[in-house]
């Protein structure tokens, strides 16, 4: 089982349960050790995403007066990673999106009307039309690659970070093969709000 729920970035001295005055709300938070830049924290929270409060984002952009970002984990399947600035646009985008789809689409047991095993093989088209939608939907809000490397190098230079190009930010992005809490540091890193290895 990997973890299910949220690291949430952003620069200040302030415990995040202080910051958004809701530490009970928070479940389990905690610091995550660094190596950080500068003053950037980065804490854990617990739950599953839709356990975490709606508006912890703005609340602690409001609270810091700065960009602020969250990686929300869906076991170790996938992450959508969401970031918030004061003059960029919000932009979000998925890590290892094709794990998530099950978890949105339950996918239907392989046995017929008279529990016979229809094979390991199996899929249902119908099934997989409506994950092909979801997908292009998922997508079209939280676009991958290149357009969501840009906009995520707009939402680190306004937060003062130095990043690696665009192109190196969107092969962060569209990978698939490693663990989703590797890419997520990777992504970190890569963004500058810690060093790379």
């Amino acid at each position: 089982m990997g973890f299910k729920g949220a690291y949430v970035v952003y620069r200040g001295d302030q415990p995040l349960t202080k910051l958004v005055g809701r530490g009970s709300d928070l479940l389990g938070a905690g610091s995550c050790e660094g190596p950080w830049y500068s003053d950037w924290q980065v804490w854990r929270v617990f739950g599953w995403p839709e356990d975490l409060p709606v508006d912890l984002l703005p609340e602690l952009r409001n609270a810091t007066k700065a960009p602020v970002l969250a990686g929300e984990f869906w076991d170790d399947s996938a992450v959508h990673v969401k970031g918030l600035g004061l003059r960029t646009p919000p932009w979000q985008v998925w890590l290892k999106l094709d794990g998530v789809l099950g978890y949105m689409l339950t996918p239907p047991a392989p046995f017929d009307e008279d529990d016979n095993f229809l094979g390991e093989d199996w899929t249902d088209p119908e099934y997989e039309r409506e994950v092909e939608q979801l997908r292009r939907r998922l997508l079209a809000a939280a676009p991958g690659g290149l357009e969501g490397a840009h906009k995520a190098v707009n939402w680190a230079t306004e937060a003062g970070l130095q990043t690696l190009s665009p192109a190196e930010i969107a092969e962060t992005i569209d990978r698939d093969e490693d663990f989703s809490q590797d890419i997520f540091d990777e992504l970190l890193a890569r963004l500058g709000v810690g060093p790379l290895e």
